[in-house]
C-alpha cells in the first residue's frame, strides 16, 4: 500500500467522524450516531454510503483476514466483526473478570477493540479504562497487554505489524506512545486537536484521526517509517496550510 499523505475531510451528514480505518484501498469513517459507514478515496474524496446494523464508535481493519473489529454505543462488553463489505456477521461478548474491584472499576468501559494475531490465531486486544488485554475471538481473556495503571485513562491502541500505538489520557494531557523493538517514544497531542483514533496501515506506520472545531476530520501520520513525526509544537495554521495545498 502507498502511504497516506495528511488529509482532511468532512462526512456528507455533518457530524464528526469518531473513528476511522484504513484498508489497501480505502478509508472508512463512522460517526458513532447514525447507521451509517461511509468509505473514501486516499485522498479523502467521498466514495460511498453503507448502511449499518449498529452506529460503530470504533472500527478498525485487520490485514490478516480482511475484516474488521468494530464497537457500538454504551455496550462495554461486545465486539462486532464486519466482513470486507462491510456487513455485520456476528458479534462476541468479552468475558470480563469482575472478580474484584480494581478489576471492575478497570472493565467497566470498553474504550476500544483492536485486531492481533497470537500464533497465527486472531485475538481482539481491548484497550479498558486502565489496562489493555487480549481475548480470542470466542471472548476468552489470554492477558495483559498493558497492566492496570489508574494514574492514566486508556484511549486507543493498536498494532501495525510490530509497531505497538498506544493513546491515553494523564493529568488532562493526552499522549501517543509507540513501541517498535527498541525503540520507544512518547509525545502528547497538539493540543488544539482531539485524537479521536489510532489508525494501522498493518505495515508499521500508525496514523492519527484527529478532530478539529468538531466536523473536521484530519488524518495526520504519527509514526512512519521508524521515525515519530507527530509534534505537540504543531499548530491549526501550519497543519491546514500543508493539507490544503493543491499544487
Amino acid at each position: 500500500m502507498n502511504q497516506l499523505k495528511p488529509l482532511s475531510f468532512i462526512l456528507p451528514n455533518g457530524l464528526a467522524a469518531v473513528s476511522a480505518a484504513l484498508n489497501n484501498e480505502k478509508i472508512i469513517a463512522v460517526d458513532g450516531t447514525t447507521c451509517n459507514i461511509f468509505t473514501y478515496n486516499l485522498d479523502g474524496s467521498i466514495c460511498d454510503r453503507i448502511e449499518s446494523l449498529h452506529p460503530y464508535r470504533k472500527i478498525h481493519y485487520d490485514f490478516r483476514t480482511c475484516r474488521y473489529l468494530a464497537l457500538s454505543g454504551n455496550d462495554n462488553r461486545r465486539v462486532f466483526f464486519l466482513n470486507c463489505s462491510l456487513e455485520e456477521v456476528g458479534s462476541v461478548f468479552l468475558d470480563l473478570d469482575t472478580d474484584d474491584e480494581e478489576d471492575e472499576a478497570d472493565t467497566f468501559e470498553l474504550m476500544d477493540a483492536s485486531p492481533d494475531s497470537r500464533n497465527n490465531e486472531s485475538v481482539i486486544i481491548a484497550t479498558h479504562r486502565y489496562s489493555v488485554r487480549a481475548y480470542t475471538v470466542n471472548g476468552e481473556e489470554i492477558g495483559f497487554v498493558r497492566p492496570i495503571d489508574t494514574a492514566r485513562l486508556n484511549q486507543n491502541f493498536v498494532y501495525s505489524g510490530q509497531t505497538e500505538a498506544f493513546n491515553y489520557i494523564r493529568n488532562d494531557v493526552s499522549f501517543v506512545s509507540i513501541r517498535n523493538g527498541a525503540q520507544n517514544f512518547t509525545g502528547a497531542v497538539p493540543a488544539e486537536f482531539s485524537l479521536r483514533t489510532l489508525i494501522s496501515d498493518g505495515e508499521g506506520n500508525v496514523y492519527g484521526l484527529f478532530g478539529y472545531q468538531y466536523i473536521y476530520n484530519y488524518i495526520l501520520p504519527i509514526y512512519l517509517n521508524g521515525e515519530y513525526v507527530l509534534s505537540a509544537a504543531d499548530n491549526v495554521g501550519n497543519i491546514v496550510d500543508n493539507i490544503s495545498r493543491c499544487c
